[in-house]
């Protein structure tokens, strides 16, 4: 009978082991190697993204702001002993109605959703991202659908005065007789509190969240 070689076949089965295991490991090592670089080009992809929303959500406060002011300017003319300047009165009307909405960059999130929120590792900033889009941003959304019969409704009144489509107005006769209604004046301070909430939902809801997640994202890429 021939006599095995312990020492041998030990030393095969220690070579087979390491070989396995150190393939194991680079296995590993590479998948997370990829999930890194998916994980930093998502956040690369979602600054841009987070950026573009910045700036539209800027645009839409001064918009708003301009709103609130042009509001008060038509007031001051419905209530003021002079007739109305009818140029005036147009200018200031097509600014009140002028009601911006957010159009948020959300192909990213959406595709950070198809591959799985998880390759965000930070959990802290994970949460962020999720509650950014998923409540900030769909609790703005609401605010919006809120305010867009106020806008129809003023320009569906203002029709008695003026033909129009949502941003240009053309005077009808009998302009003056404005000053007495008192039904316009309402929808005139109705429209400027929706502006000001719109800026109000801006600045208290979004904003801070959103700058927040933005400076979360670039020290995560640092």
């Amino acid at each position: 009978m021939k006599k095995i070689n312990w020492s041998y076949a030990l030393g095969e089965i220690a070579l087979i082991f390491i070989g396995i295991t150190l393939a194991i490991a680079f296995q590993n090592w590479n998948e997370n190697r990829k999930q890194n670089n998916l994980e930093r080009s998502v956040l690369q992809q979602l600054e841009v993204a987070l950026n573009n929303d910045l700036e539209d959500v800027r645009v839409n406060i001064n918009t708003h702001q301009r709103g609130i002011t042009a509001c008060n300017n038509v007031l001051k003319m419905l209530h003021a002993k002079e007739p109305i300047d009818e140029q005036k009165m147009l200018a200031n009307l097509g600014q009140s109605v002028d009601f911006t909405f957010l159009i948020s960059d959300v192909s990213t999130y959406e595709y950070l959703k198809s591959v799985g929120l998880h390759i965000i590792k930070n959990d802290t900033l994970r949460n962020r991202i999720t509650k950014l889009y998923d409540v900030a941003y769909e609790g703005i959304y609401g605010v919006e659908n809120n305010a867009k019969p106020v806008q129809l409704k003023i320009v569906e009144n203002l029709r008695k005065y003026f033909t129009s489509d949502t941003t240009f107005f053309r005077a009808r006769k009998g302009l003056q007789k404005a000053k007495k209604d008192e039904d316009l004046k309402f929808d005139v301070r109705n429209l400027e509190y929706a502006h000001n909430n719109m800026i109000n939902k801006y600045k208290k809801k979004v904003l801070p969240e959103l700058e927040a997640v933005l400076e979360a994202v670039r020290l995560e890429l640092e």
